[in-house]
Order: structure tokens, then C-alpha cells, then sequence
């Protein structure tokens, strides 16, 4: 009669778990279900709002049940005011972008209706703003300082967020260095 001993698979279960509750554990996690999300941003429309909302309860579940902490950067108390006072700020920042640009340059027009048209980029926008700040600020930011501390994190993030811009239609290395400052 043998008496071989099989190996548990405890501690692989052991090992898994804490790497996905390692920082870089809890980010990846985050940035693949966060990232998938953020593919319905580039629908439009009302896909892309509900892309965003899909994104952050993605973003919530990994910190509740994958980091484990408390997320008071999307606490319901004050939520509505301040998303609408930096919805009016955005607003009046595009606003004032849009009134140089037709100051300055000359545009074709464009056949379809006009609300239409600026309703499906505002709701892209949404769409793209809310998960590039959840992959980017929420996940990879906070992740990285707690493991290279505040001031590498946000070089780290910064840098990475300008150069993944480089990729967009007609970007510099100036509107790149731009965004990542």
C-alpha cells in the first residue's frame, strides 16, 4: 500500500488571492473589467452612458470585493452636486474651446441634425471621460502609490495617460506633453 501524499491546492488558491489583493492584482483586475466597459464608450449615444454607469460598478466591485476598502470618491452623499458642478465647468471649458476654434478657423457643414450630432459626442464623451479617470485615477494611480508612493504614482500615471493620447487623430508630442501635465 503506497502512501503518496497529493499536494493541496491550497496554497495556490492561497497565493492567487493574495495577488489579487496586491495592488497591482486589484489594478489589473480592474483595468481588464473597466477596460471592457470603456468599449461601449466609443458607440455613442445612450450605449455610451450606460457604458460608464457598467464601468463603475465594475470599478466598484474590484475595490469592494477584490482591494477590499472603502471608496469615498464615488460616496453617494454629494455626488449629484458636485457631478453637475463639474459637468457645468466641462461645459464651459468645451464652450470656450468650440468659440475660439469658429473665431479662428473655418468649417464645413455638416448634413444632419445639429442636437443630434452634439448630443452623441457629449454622450461618447461621458462614455470616455468616466473610464479614463476610473482606469487612470481610480485603479492604476492609487495602485501605484501604494507601491511607489504619491509623487512616482502620479509621474507614472500622468506619463501614461499623455502617451496613450499620442495615439488619438492628430496628436503631437506637445498635446501629449499637454494632457500628461
Amino acid at each position: 500500500m503506497s502512501t503518496t501524499r497529493t499536494a493541496s491546492p491550497q496554497p495556490t488558491r492561497q497565493k492567487a488571492g493574495r495577488f489579487f489583493r496586491s495592488p497591482l492584482g486589484w489594478m489589473l483586475t480592474g483595468i481588464v473589467g473597466v477596460g471592457l466597459a470603456s468599449s461601449l464608450a466609443s458607440v455613442g449615444g445612450v450605449v455610451a452612458v450606460l457604458g460608464a454607469a457598467v464601468a463603475v460598478v465594475i470599478y466598484w466591485a474590484v475595490m469592494r470585493y477584490v482591494a477590499r476598502r472603502d471608496m469615498p470618491e464615488i460616496a453617494k452623499s454629494g455626488a449629484v452636486t458636485q457631478a453637475l458642478f463639474g459637468g457645468v465647468i466641462g461645459f464651459g471649458f468645451i464652450t470656450v474651446s468650440m468659440l475660439m476654434l469658429l473665431t479662428e478657423f473655418s468649417f464645413d457643414e455638416r448634413p444632419g441634425n445639429g442636437l443630434s450630432i452634439v448630443s452623441s459626442m457629449a454622450a461618447m464623451q461621458v462614455g470616455a471621460a468616466v473610464t479614463e479617470e476610473l482606469l487612470f485615477r481610480g485603479l492604476a494611480l492609487q495602485a501605484l502609490e501604494k507601491l511607489c508612493g504619491s509623487w512616482a504614482a502620479l509621474a507614472i500615471t500622468a506619463a501614461l495617460f499623455g502617451g496613450l493620447h499620442a495615439a488619438n487623430p492628430g496628436a503631437t508630442l506637445w498635446s501629449s506633453t499637454a494632457i500628461a501635465i
